[in-house]
């Protein structure tokens, strides 16, 4: 686990040095492009291996850092986007950061699994420069969004909520093993079963209201 936060840790450091040293949101989206990439080339083995664990890995530890790593990211992109287009690409800053992703996962699985040679400049400039036509292209169709805001709160919600639920059914569990009264442990799973049903009330309610909103 320590390696994962060392390397994390260490990008981001990368990332905000080469920020500093930009004079325009797109130099500054390109530099960090650029030293992400440069990170990555440099650290091949440690990348591969990194993918793997994380298809392969049931360590719950390893999946909820990569799942926080993934949010800090869409988190940074969106910001750039901002930054770089303004806010009238507000509407697609999901879409364009869905294509963003795609674009990197593809080409850096090619470079690495053929272990290619590239400058990671160059790969920046040609990433940043499709990214631009696919964001020139829907601002002149002004198709409506794919992926919305509101449907990633909808579903960020109800993965919260069955997490809540997982953690409450492993905590029932430990419960039920403790050398405690019966009227003691009774009593802590009844507080828990409270908790499980508020749990899927919310959920059940945020189902609803989200269905009622598509609808009208």
């Amino acid at each position: 686990m320590e390696i994962y936060e060392y390397y994390y840790d260490s990008l981001h450091e990368q990332v905000q040095q080469v920020k500093e040293q930009a004079e325009t949101p797109y130099e500054s989206f390109l530099l960090q492009l650029e030293a992400h990439y440069e990170t990555i080339f440099k650290h091949r083995d440690f990348i591969i291996m990194q993918l793997q664990e994380q298809e392969l890995s049931t360590n719950p530890a390893i999946r909820s850092f990569v799942t926080e790593m993934k949010e800090v990211r869409y988190e940074w992109i969106k910001k750039n986007f901002t930054l770089l287009y303004g806010d009238e690409i507000e509407p697609y800053v999901y879409d364009l950061s869905i294509l963003l992703e795609g674009m990197n996962k593809a080409y850096l699985q090619t470079i690495l699994h053929l272990e290619l040679e590239i400058n990671p400049k160059d790969l920046a400039v040609w990433i940043l420069d499709r990214l631009n036509d696919h964001k020139e292209s829907l601002l002149i169709k002004r198709v409506p969004p794919f992926i919305t805001p509101d449907i990633l709160q909808e579903k960020h919600e109800e993965k919260h909520d069955q997490e809540l639920e997982d953690v409450i059914e492993s905590v029932a569990e430990v419960i039920s093993g403790l050398k405690a009264s019966e009227e003691k442990v009774a009593e802590w799973l009844e507080a828990l079963d409270v908790l499980k049903a508020e749990a899927k009330k919310r959920r059940a309610s945020s189902n609803y209201y989200s269905r009622n909103a598509k609808n009208t």
